[in-house]
């Protein structure tokens, strides 16, 4: 499994964190959460400053959208040059022209399905996706509590990539620390973890905590 490190919710300023993170001894991924302000209650991010600080980090983007209007936001962040952007299931845009957009610029489609949504709702369209990533929790707030009925979905996309020709990701979001990864285990591709890593003083070791599991 891969690691996606989330810096939604920290102890420190965003500059200090993303330098933090950028710094750390692991094989993944930055974990951008991007918000409207409207699609979740959250407030809406300063995209030009995230641009600002992320342009100068070495490690790949993962880049989630969580807003209503999702190409609006791609135009721009296409001059990070991420490798995986993802949007919400139910987002106002449509997915098809979404996926053209990214494919067109060399950017990985993540489709994600929050805890209230049908994870059947996936199969129409892994014709065009390359990955899917499962909320554990409700998104729009850091620190949240691992939903444990969420890990059914996870055995249906295994199931269903087993059974097709598609090779879509399998990544997960929500709530994952030293305990709760027990859950994930052998069942995704990569894995986003925020809180428990921003929130701590020492990020390599609770790293190590999670990759050691």
């Amino acid at each position: 499994m891969k690691l996606s490190i989330s810096f939604f919710k920290s102890d420190y300023p965003l500059d200090v964190t993303l330098d933090k993170i950028n710094e750390l001894n692991y094989d993944g991924y930055i974990h951008v959460d991007i918000c409207d302000g409207k699609y979740v209650n959250a407030s809406k991010t300063n995209l030009d400053e995230y641009i600002y600080f992320l342009k100068d980090v070495t490690k790949p983007l993962d880049i989630h959208l969580m807003v209503n209007n999702p190409i609006s936001y791609i135009h721009k962040l296409i001059e990070l040059k991420p490798e995986i952007i993802s949007v919400q299931l139910n987002t106002d845009d449509d997915l098809k022209e979404i996926s053209n957009i990214l494919h067109q610029n060399n950017i990985k489609m993540g489709l994600v399905i929050n805890p209230d949504e049908e994870i059947y709702e996936v199969n129409k369209y892994i014709d065009f996706i390359d990955l899917v990533l499962i909320m554990s929790v409700y998104p729009g707030k850091g620190g949240q509590k691992f939903i444990t009925s969420i890990p059914y979905k996870l055995e249906h996309l295994n199931n269903l990539r087993a059974n097709s020709n598609s090779k879509f990701l399998i990544h997960i979001d929500g709530g994952i620390n030293n305990q709760t990864i027990k859950y994930i285990k052998d069942k995704v591709d990569m894995f986003v973890c925020g809180s428990y890593i921003c929130c701590s003083n020492n990020y390599q070791e609770k790293v190590d905590s999670l990759l050691e599991k």
